[in-house]
């Protein structure tokens, strides 16, 4: 008789995502990969079931391999689709979507308008272009919270959303600091510290083509978070 596995150890970008995840939601991991999230949230007891889905199919059987080993076959399901194409709201009340540029998360989040129920959890880590998804969460009507999290020796953020209704027009600040403008932990501050860096950055690109306002504000707010950063 096959015997379940103990749990492995997740990254501690993956950790952070799934400590998000809510005491026995049914959760779906958009872009599983390997299924490490589903296995280990199924596992501990987490989640009480998990849509993996993914748009490859070669990950999708590695991921669908890897259920298997661990005897999670009963709890997590395997779904090849594009974004949650493939998800109805009924699946999933908690969605992750870890391990994506901000850009991917923010075009998944628009093809899918019933995440604008809040009842649903979203659990988002942008590998890149992290502003993106801040701006997108802010124009959309969704009130969140982040955390700096350093895995490997990169610094990510993971940010946790709900919709409120409430749409508004970001500043640069919130575009590029969002919910760690306010923490007080060092990450938060590293984090903010290298925004503010990157942010002077592009507005010598504003500059160059000749948009000296955008500049000169993208500048103003670097200034202002690397002070509040200190």
């Amino acid at each position: 008789m096959a015997q379940h596995h103990r749990p492995f150890t997740l990254g501690a970008r993956l950790a952070a995502c799934a400590e998000l995840v809510r005491e026995g939601a049914k959760a779906a991991d958009v872009g599983t990969d390997h299924a490490r999230l589903p296995i280990w949230l199924v596992l501990t007891g987490k989640a009480v079931s998990v849509m993996a889905t993914d748009i490859n199919e070669l990950p999708l059987a590695s991921a669908q391999s890897n259920i298997e080993h661990y005897c999670a076959g009963d709890k997590v399901t395997t779904v090849l689709c594009d974004g949650l194409s493939g998800v109805s709201p009924n699946d999933a009340d908690d969605i992750i979507i870890a391990g994506m540029g901000g850009d991917v998360i923010t075009h998944i989040l628009t093809e899918a308008p019933w995440l604008k129920d809040s009842a649903k959890r979203l659990i988002l880590q942008p590998m890149s272009r992290a502003s993106l998804v801040r701006d997108w969460l802010y124009r959309s009507g969704f009130s969140f919270d982040e955390q700096a999290v350093l895995d490997g020796g990169r610094l990510y953020t993971v940010i946790c959303a709900c919709y409120s209704g409430e749409c508004l027009e970001p500043t640069p600040e919130q575009s590029y600091g969002g919910a760690l403008l306010v923490k007080e932990d060092d990450l938060s501050r590293r984090y903010i510290r290298r925004a503010a860096k990157a942010m002077r950055e592009i507005s010598f690109g504003l500059h160059h083509n000749g948009d000296e306002e955008a500049a000169r504000q993208m500048v103003d707010a670097a200034g202002r978070m690397e002070e509040r950063a200190k």
